[in-house]
């Protein structure tokens, strides 16, 4: 008898999870709970973003820094690649 009310408590539990399963599966893809929108809104001058570069600046001096100067390239310039990758293992 013991047994016959675990397999009637292990079915209804079942059952219960397949339900809130098909639940939350109609909810997701029906978008009922629809999720928090964001206005996009457009630029309200009509300026172009472009012009802003007319008035850009930009300061070399870092160039003539000495420990700029004092940076050194080590190895061969430009990289050569050499030979990469493993040799065909199919003899292709």
């Amino acid at each position: 008898m013991n047994n016959q009310a675990e397999k009637k408590e292990s079915n209804l539990f079942s059952a219960l999870i397949i339900a809130i399963g098909l639940v939350g599966g109609f909810l997701f893809y029906s978008q009922i709970i629809k999720p928090q929108q964001i206005s996009i809104s457009a630029p309200k001058n009509n300026q172009n973003d472009l012009s802003k570069f007319k008035t850009l600046n930009i300061d070399f001096s870092i160039f003539e820094n000495q420990t700029f100067k004092d940076l050194k390239v080590l190895g061969e310039l430009p990289v050569n690649p050499g030979v990469t990758g493993r040799a065909d293992l199919f003899g292709l």
